[in-house]
């Protein structure tokens, strides 16, 4: 069986092209530990000036409103927000209380 870290990154980041940003994001958060190399090739294959601003407005509802504080803060640090976002939009995002 093939575990998703076995993939080339080459590959998940062609999967990015069917992908939001938002999602992009999730989904490299969402990587094992030893996948560094593969969550910083997904975060990559998105033009880095699309990541200046972000809304979450193109997720789900429910699923926003589920959203915990840990996993905002994954998300984040999967695609580098302190050095890269410029603006960030968190409506609806109605579990977050800003500490864990």
């Amino acid at each position: 069986m093939i575990a998703i870290v076995d993939l080339p990154p080459d590959a998940l980041a062609s999967i990015t092209t069917y992908l939001t940003k938002t999602s992009v994001g999730f989904f490299a958060a969402a990587m094992p530990p030893e996948a560094s190399k593969v969550s910083e090739a997904l975060v990559s294959s998105v033009d880095s000036q699309h990541w200046e601003s972000i809304d979450f407005m193109d997720v789900a509802k429910n699923v926003l409103e589920k959203l915990t504080d840990k996993e905002l803060a994954a998300f984040l640090c999967s695609i580098d927000a302190a050095g890269r976002v410029k603006s960030l939009k968190i409506c609806h995002l109605l579990g977050i209380k800003g500490r864990d």
